[in-house]
């Protein structure tokens, strides 16, 4: 693999690049294999020969001017991230949504900056069934290598959406937001068709968003911590609605 080669995959790790060429990294073994299960189209892979032979039959379907094998060492440099010795994938983006739809319980994502909690959370609705998470415009990108690494090939089967503040405001139903000085969740009712916001992790929710919230809720406290990652706040909120909503 050429230096040019490298340097055009570890540019991919800046956004303004990602959006010029609409293509990201997938990294580690786990996620390009959940990746070439999928019907994402992948435009390059990058792995070493011990992956080819392992997952041979997921690579029959692709042509052979879309496979590069490479040495552990030549894929540690190609990579963005410190554990990643085995294979790595360019990826096309899938085609935005000007006006997406929110259906049934889904998540707003307000200014949140770490990658590794937009990843997170992504996972997290994953795990409770969302099919949707849609993030103000100043959110953190989805396809940042650090987002697509913690979402662990969750990203493949949620839908993130970034949007203007206007789409916030028609929204139609319920919009709860997660606040330390909201109402008890556990005295609660969660509607089953609402959205959820959560705020920056050291803000919290921006005031024009909050000028937009119907109800806040928060998580009781009984020790003396005194907040939640954002990502940890987001489970348990999802796993009350889910509990309520088992259908």
């Amino acid at each position: 693999m050429s230096k040019g080669q490298i340097k055009w995959i570890r540019s991919l790790k800046d956004k303004k690049t990602r959006e010029e060429s609409q293509t990201f990294v997938v990294e580690t073994e786990k996620s390009v294999v959940e990746l070439l299960q999928s019907n994402w189209t992948v435009q390059k892979i990058i792995c070493t020969e011990v992956f080819a032979q392992k997952h041979a039959q997921l690579l029959k379907k692709y042509p052979a001017e879309r496979l590069l094998m490479l040495s552990e060492s030549e894929i540690v440099q190609a990579s963005q991230l410190e554990n990643n010795k085995s294979a790595l994938a360019v990826v096309q983006m899938p085609p935005k949504n000007a006006q997406p739809q929110a259906e049934g319980f889904c998540l707003y994502l307000d200014h949140i900056q770490d990658p590794g909690n937009l990843g997170t959370i992504v996972r997290i609705a994953d795990w409770y069934g969302l099919q949707r998470v849609f993030c103000s415009l100043n959110t953190v990108d989805i396809y940042n290598p650090k987002s697509i690494s913690a979402s662990m090939g969750s990203f493949l089967r949620v839908s993130v959406h970034y949007v203007e503040l206007d789409w916030l405001k028609n929204y139609p139903h319920v919009i709860l937001g997660a606040d330390m000085t909201g109402k008890n969740l556990h005295e609660i009712a969660l509607p089953a068709q609402a959205l959820l916001v959560i705020g920056n992790e050291g803000h919290g929710i921006s005031y024009e968003v909050k000028a937009l919230v119907h109800q806040f809720i928060s998580i009781p406290r009984f020790g003396e911590a005194e907040s939640l990652n954002a990502g940890v706040a987001t489970a348990i909120i999802c796993d009350n609605w889910r509990r309520a909503h088992k259908q």
